[in-house]
């Protein structure tokens, strides 16, 4: 036995039996706890909330169980609701509509009460024999993974990063992704580029069951993840095929139950299907000739603000949407209750420079993705350029000239144009697109 392990572990001079444990400096008995990441902090604090609030939740009831009042005078139960609790109203599927409980709690806006359950951003019918497809062909290729070059990636993070390179042949995503700012924001972002990509979002299995039962072949894989984007799908071409010829149908058939007049489905918000497609960030072309094929109006607003389908889309990011919904001739000019017209809800929001010069009729240079300096600017949410461009009101047709300026020039009724609403909110970079087009309005007016 070499005497520095003699020195390390003293017992073997007692015991010549005793394991050899090498001293390798100061170790903990349990490894030091790691800090979470800002997501995953997000995560944590969400369900700490969430269980806070079944708490407060449980204890009123106990409270009105003890006191006595939820029993009437006749001894019946008192069914009205409570003060400060809200009960979601039954979903349509539970009173004999034709849709299913996904697509009929996504049209009320209400969250399933089962966490497995699929969630309201899930734009298709999610079947067994569909998830047992893409469970085979993951499995398929998670094996072929270890043998040649990496197939697939795992994570939001990753599946976005391989989305905006185009390098994502499709991108699966679980049906269950947890509420909260953090997470919604981030795959939120994944269908956004998937939408302005081409690229296949294909919904199917929990979390747990897409970690466990898809990637059962790759190691190193967590219990849970959320999405999954595929890279290579070199020999398994036919079985990707016939995958997206089942997906095309489950959509067409989310899309039949969304966009149908039923009594009963309209939310008391007033809020449409495309009103929700928007929210959701599912407003694609398709839903939207579907919504005006059965009637539905495309500047529906709702009865809480005021906004339109574009309103909503701008309001939460979606550029996809909005610009699909620019194209299917959106009104601009359309007011909220408090006066802001979509260009006050850009000017707002960040990454919307391309949907104010769609909605202006400016044709912008594109970022050209294939260049360094492009790829940069693309993961700092520029998608315009304005190099050799400058933003002018006397570029556009006469007619277009005089509706840009209108928008540009829009007030709310706290007086505020879009470029004030941009400098009080602080979310664009001095000298970008956004400013330069907001500060259009200072050429000569038409």
């Amino acid at each position: 036995m070499p005497r520095s392990e003699s020195f390390a572990n003293p017992q073997l001079a007692l015991n010549p039996a005793a394991p050899a444990v090498r001293f390798r400096g100061f170790q903990r008995e349990a490894p030091a706890p790691k800090r979470p990441s800002r997501i995953k902090q997000a995560v944590l604090d969400h369900r700490a909330a969430l269980a806070s609030d079944r708490r407060l939740e449980a204890d009123a009831e106990l409270a009105r169980s003890d006191d006595g009042t939820d029993v009437d005078d006749d001894g019946a139960a008192d069914d009205t609701e409570p003060l400060g609790l809200f009960i979601p109203p039954p979903a349509p599927a539970a009173m004999g509509s034709p849709v299913s409980e996904h697509v009929a709690l996504a049209l009320q806006r209400v969250e399933p009460t089962d966490r497995r359950a699929c969630r309201a951003y899930v734009s298709q019918l999610v079947t067994i024999e569909f998830e047992s497809a893409v469970a085979e062909l993951l499995s398929l290729l998670s094996a072929a993974q270890a043998k040649t070059h990496r197939r697939v990636v795992l994570g939001l993070k990753e599946t976005l990063r391989a989305v905006e390179l185009r390098k994502a042949k499709a991108v699966v995503m679980a049906v269950n992704i947890e509420p909260g700012d953090a997470l919604e924001a981030l795959h939120h972002s994944v269908i956004d580029a998937c939408h302005r990509t081409d690229t296949p979002v294909l919904f199917a299995h929990s979390r747990r069951s897409l970690a466990k039962q898809a990637l059962r072949d790759l190691p190193g894989v967590s219990n849970s993840t959320s999405s999954v984007s595929v890279l290579d799908l070199q020999g398994f071409e036919t079985q990707f095929t016939t995958l997206l010829d089942t997906h095309s149908q489950l959509r067409r058939a989310w899309i039949v139950q969304l966009t149908q007049r039923l009594p009963g489905l309209l939310n008391p918000r007033n809020e449409t299907p495309l009103w929700i497609a928007a929210w959701n960030n599912a407003c694609t072309q398709d839903v939207i000739q579907a919504c005006r094929a059965n009637g539905w109006s495309i500047d529906e607003p709702d009865s809480t603000h005021g906004h339109t389908p574009l309103m909503v889309a701008v309001r939460r990011g979606f550029v996809a949407c909005a610009l699909a919904l620019v194209a299917e001739r959106a009104d601009a000019e359309a007011r909220a209750f408090d006066g802001q017209t979509v260009m006050h809800l850009a000017a707002a929001t960040p990454h919307m420079d391309e949907v104010v010069a769609a909605i202006v009729g400016w044709r912008v240079p594109a970022v050209d993705e294939d260049r360094p300096a492009g790829a940069i600017l693309r993961a700092l949410g520029r998608s315009l350029t304005l190099d050799g461009w400058t933003p002018r009101l006397s570029d556009l047709a006469p007619t277009a000239r005089a509706r840009a300026h209108r928008l540009l020039s829009a007030r709310d009724f706290a007086g505020r144009t879009p470029r004030a609403v941009a400098l009080d909110r602080g979310v664009h970079a001095a000298g970008g697109p956004m400013l330069a087009m907001l500060d259009a309005i200072k050429d000569p007016a038409p």
